[in-house]
């Protein structure tokens, strides 16, 4: 799962309407601007962290499909961070 704090802009193309606010950031936007899963206030990267991974492994959820997470008592999880090419190494 990706957030987002705005849409790929292409060089070479005109100005794009914003999509998001200063205060925003999208979850579940695709890496060619598809729209993601919903717009949220902008949360601690603490907060956005556990909200993306509740989405990720909660089960419970009617709305999604998932694989079996057989994390036999343990409650670690690894995060990858993937910038996909959009910030710098210093700033990842």
């Amino acid at each position: 799962m990706g957030a987002g704090l705005d849409h790929c802009h292409i060089p070479g193309t005109g100005p794009v309407e914003a999509h998001l606010a200063a205060t925003e950031v999208e979850l579940g936007m695709g890496i060619h601007n598809e729209s993601g899963m919903g717009k949220i206030p902008l949360p601690s990267s603490a907060e956005l962290v556990e909200k993306m991974l509740n989405y990720i492994i909660d089960t419970t959820d009617t709305e999604r499909s998932f694989l079996p997470y057989e994390h036999d008592g343990k409650d670690e999880v690894i995060l990858l961070v993937n910038n996909l090419g959009g910030i710098s190494e210093l700033e990842l």
